[in-house]
């Protein structure tokens, strides 16, 4: 029986032809724009605001050189591949991303689902319905088209960022950044700081 391991992303847009595509497809998805309407409807709503909002996001994206996401994703892949191959031999990893390709329905083409340990990894460092619930909802359907079958098998992480490891490397990375900050200021100088948590 063949193992395969999904990582399950946001995906990101790596050049300017990426941008719009990617926006119409997350404005198309019923867990950013939660309002109830018929797909037809949701489909074009999401086409005009992704033609609205491409030139100001694909300047926004070209000042920071695009997306780093699926170069990060793929780095993570190799890594994790590397490690299985000699523990775990025979194991295949693979990259689904919710908003920009690798798509689901296009990994799971060509792979036997129905004779598959299947491992879904959502690498959202939180449990939200427009990240993770996302992704897997986009892995079902898709595994529904591919073979016909609700009742799939699959083993599902999603809460990985409770693991003491990950909490005390995340700890000391972001604690020696904002040393580091906070000395290059200055003794007398006003300092603020802001904390992100990815618009939730």
């Amino acid at each position: 029986m063949a193992t395969e391991v999904f990582l399950l992303n946001f995906g990101g847009p790596e050049c300017a032809e990426d941008v719009e595509p990617f926006l119409a497809r997350l404005f198309a998805d019923p867990f950013i724009i939660r309002t109830p309407m018929p797909g037809a409807v949701r489909r074009w709503l999401a086409r005009r605001l992704a033609v609205r909002r491409a030139p100001k996001a694909s300047a926004e994206y070209r000042a920071i050189g695009f997306s780093p996401l699926n170069r990060a994703t793929a780095a993570q892949a190799q890594h994790l591949a590397g490690i299985l191959a000699r523990e775990r031999p025979g194991t295949r990893v693979h990259i689904i991303n919710r908003y920009t390709p690798p798509f689901a329905e296009d990994v799971l083409e060509t792979l036997d689902l129905e004779r598959a340990r299947m491992f879904l990894i959502a690498l959202y460092p939180h449990l939200c319905h427009s990240t993770t619930v996302s992704s897997l909802r986009d892995f079902d359907l898709a595994a529904v088209r591919r073979t016909g079958r609700l009742d799939l098998p699959s083993v599902r992480v999603f809460s990985w960022w409770h693991h003491p490891a990950y909490l005390e490397m995340t700890h000391a990375a972001l604690a020696s950044e904002l040393s580091s900050a906070l000395a290059a200021a200055g003794p007398d100088e006003r300092v603020s700081v802001g904390f992100s948590a990815h618009g939730l």
